[in-house]
């Protein structure tokens, strides 16, 4: 065994490092606000990017408060098909950098064997002056063998820098999907929760426009309206009555959506809706911004991008290691013998130790071409980088940017909304009077319907703008 350990002490002095050239975090731009978020936004430059994207991300769908959106979630992260494949990827991932690590110690085996067998005297002679026997022998066998590669080229050491990036780039893969998983299944629901309550909205209005009708036919029949009231009354019925259709037919699609996202089936699924007095949704939470800069370095897709460029420039090294010599050491200790008793004697050891090394000399440029190829595909990663983190600026900034627009309509739709139902209120009391007609009722009734909905969508959309918010800046932090 003292070969096997000559080999770990050579192999301990004989590490190279890695031949890639010297890998740089990638600068991004370095804008010092987002535009509606500060007085004026500073001229963009560039800065390094420290990448924070292993950091805690914490449960940021619990900001809303909403128990059934907290159990749909941890569902999702449960049993989300998806998500489990990305699982899979990082464990893969994992396992890679385990096998590009091993190169790096010897590989010792142990082998061991019995035979019996016979030589034919009718063989062919192996020297003339020798008659050949028939001989009936024994073999009984055992050895150790270490063989290792020396990492002179440093290839072992490009290889396991490879690896390890993208290990982290799959560990960074994994946190996208997830926020991608939670954000859908967030902005579904919410969309399902608007559609709620729209529906509560249109079939209290349904209730009462059927009443009316009751009233208004009573009043037909005493003849204190006409004909064309009602008949206009049970039109304006039939109406809601197909917009409440369409309105159920939309909860369907998203309730099934969030059944897929939840590994659940679509048919066996259903999410109950909420009662009349509960449909209000809830207020949209505050989601602070940070730099610019540093919200990019936490995405979990900006960090994929740059971990690809961290083992697109490891690649280099292996490609330039074909530059120089392989050597490969081996060894054998063990013994050979053709009856048991001697197996374990003095003369039946037997001990090997050699040395291998082999150098291209001539390939017609295969190597250059390699080495080229491998400095291609880093400046593509790190264009793809850069594009990615514009790509991210510019969904941040169009979701700030719909936040604030969203905020003002708010405003604006409160105070129509409040105007309207005075407006409907002051008609309906003027027709009871007889001083205006039922169609100017079902006209500012429309007017005051139209804006209630209006305000619920848009509280509907704050909601999906702040999730969208959170995805874009990679999370809860």
């Amino acid at each position: 065994m003292r070969s096997a350990f000559g080999l770990c002490l050579l192999a301990s002095l004989s590490a190279c490092s890695s031949l890639a050239p010297a890998y740089h975090p990638p600068s991004t731009p370095d804008p010092a606000h987002w535009q509606n978020e500060s007085a004026a936004p500073a001229e963009p430059g560039w800065q390094a990017a420290q990448p924070s994207d292993a950091q805690a991300k914490g449960d940021w769908w619990q900001l809303f408060n909403d128990p059934v959106l907290n159990q749909l979630t941890q569902a999702a992260l449960a049993h989300n098909p998806t998500l489990a494949q990305a699982q899979s990827r990082l464990d893969q991932a994992k396992a890679q950098t385990t096998m590009a690590q091993s190169e790096l110690v010897p590989t010792v085996g142990v082998a061991a064997g019995t035979s019996r067998f016979g030589t034919s005297k009718d063989r062919p002679l192996s020297a003339y002056t020798t008659p050949n026997q028939h001989v009936t022998q024994n073999d009984f066998n055992a050895a150790f063998s270490a063989s290792y590669e020396v990492d002179l080229n440093g290839r072992v050491h490009s290889q396991i820098d490879s690896a390890k990036a993208l290990e982290v780039k799959s560990g960074a893969d994994f946190e996208n999907t997830q926020l991608l998983l939670t954000a859908q299944l967030a902005s579904s629901y919410f969309s399902l929760r608007t559609l709620d309550g729209d529906i509560a909205l249109l079939s209290r209005s349904l209730r009462a426009q059927k009443k009316y009708i009751d009233l208004l036919e009573d009043r037909h029949q005493q003849g204190l309206t006409s004909g064309l009231d009602l008949a206009q009354q049970k039109a304006l019925t039939s109406v809601l009555e197909t917009q409440l259709q369409g309105l159920q037919d939309q909860r369907s699609q998203f309730q099934n959506a969030i059944a897929t996202l939840t590994g659940q089936a679509a048919p066996s699924f259903a999410l109950a809706a909420l009662p009349d007095s509960g449909a209000a949704l809830p207020q949209a939470p505050t989601i602070p911004l940070s730099s610019p800069a540093t919200v990019l370095e936490r995405r979990p897709d900006v960090a994929s991008a740059e971990r690809s460029m961290a083992a697109a420039n490891a690649q280099i090294g292996i490609a330039r290691s074909a530059y120089y010599p392989s050597v490969t050491l081996g060894s054998l200790l063990g013994t050979d013998a053709n009856q048991g008793p001697l197996f374990l004697s003095g003369p039946a050891a037997l001990w090997s130790l050699g040395l291998s090394a082999g150098l291209t000399l001539f390939d017609g440029g295969r190597i250059d071409a390699n080495v080229s190829s491998a400095k291609a595909v880093y400046q593509q990663t790190a264009s793809a980088y850069q594009q990615t983190v514009l790509n991210a600026f510019e969904e941040v900034q169009d979701t700030v940017n719909t936040r604030h627009a969203l905020a003002q309509n708010q405003t604006a739709l409160k105070a129509s909304a409040q105007s309207a139902r005075m407006a409907f209120e002051l008609t309906q009391a003027r027709y009871e009077r007889g001083a205006a007609s039922h169609l100017e009722v079902l006209t500012n009734e429309q007017i005051w319907l139209g804006y209630e909905r209006q305000l619920l969508q848009n509280q509907g959309q704050q909601l999906v703008n702040t999730v969208q918010l959170v995805k874009v800046l990679g999370g809860g932090w």
